[in-house]
């Protein structure tokens, strides 16, 4: 993971003419070659169960193909998620229906297959590649492709639960209200949704003038890496247009440096 914190340290600084070389040659060459090592390292070491992801696919959604702390993130993700459901007195047992929003290659749905049985489960994600790879290969839930905006396929009030796992830190301002309101569309009244942002723990990472902007504004949206930011009273005012904001968990309470947004549909 050290250089996937790297790269995040360094984007902000390169210089905007040569940041599409840099992040070709990161993403097409660097991970292309890591993927194929791991991939076959992986074909040594047989995973029981539902198959592990394509080294390829991992790095998509985890930044690096490792297959040891893919696996331990989404383990990690789903005690987050429990947690997040503590603020709001539930379970996850309490629940009928499920959507992962941002599903990737199910790093977290993956460890969700014990309620399969009590509730239906569904996964969505912009990228159709693991969405393919999600619908091929775990076989207790139901998996779609969407467009980087609305509308999902789903009807109205479909899930009494929704959790999005780094979506909404990489969407501007319009795309997360566009999100936001569509979340609420498909969600039932007393739903519960567990939203991970970029809260005041990452901004130290950022250059001077994007933090300083971050916390004048309490949102920053930078084009040059697609990270966005997040203040808890920005998300406190703003997001209660569409949900109640129940609570905020910080950092390592969940899963090291996201914060968690626990709100609910009214």
């Amino acid at each position: 993971m050290a250089s996937k914190r790297l790269l995040q340290r360094l984007k902000p600084y390169v210089p905007a003419q040569m940041l599409p070389a840099a992040i070709f040659v990161y993403r097409r060459i660097f991970l292309r070659a890591l993927a194929g090592v791991h991939d076959a390292r992986d074909r040594r070491r047989p995973v029981s169960g539902i198959p592990l992801p394509p080294a390829s696919l991992r790095a998509r959604v985890h930044t690096l193909p490792d297959a040891k702390s893919f696996f331990e993130v989404g383990r990690r993700w789903v005690s987050g998620l429990e947690a997040g459901l503590e603020r709001a007195d539930r379970s996850l047992e309490s629940f009928t229906s499920v959507l992962d929003f941002g599903c990737g290659c199910g790093r977290t749905l993956r460890w969700l297959d014990w309620l399969a049985g009590r509730a239906s489960l569904a996964g969505t994600d912009i990228d159709g590649e693991c969405v393919r790879w999600c619908a091929e290969n775990i076989p207790f839930a139901h998996f779609s492709q969407n467009d980087p905006l609305p509308p999902l396929e789903f009807a109205n009030e479909a899930f009494d639960l929704v959790y999005a796992i780094s979506v909404f830190t990489h969407l501007t301002e319009s795309a997360q209200d566009a999100w936001l309101a569509e979340l609420r569309r498909v969600t039932r009244p007393g739903a519960i949704l567990l939203l991970s942002t970029h809260g005041p723990h990452t901004w130290p990472s950022l250059p001077p003038r994007y933090r300083q902007r971050v916390e004048q504004d309490g949102f920053l949206w930078v084009d040059a890496t697609d990270n966005a930011y997040h203040s808890p009273a920005y998300i406190r005012e703003r997001w209660s247009t569409y949900f109640e904001v129940l609570d905020i968990i910080i950092p390592h309470s969940v899963v090291g440096y996201q914060d968690l947004v626990v709100a609910r549909r009214t």
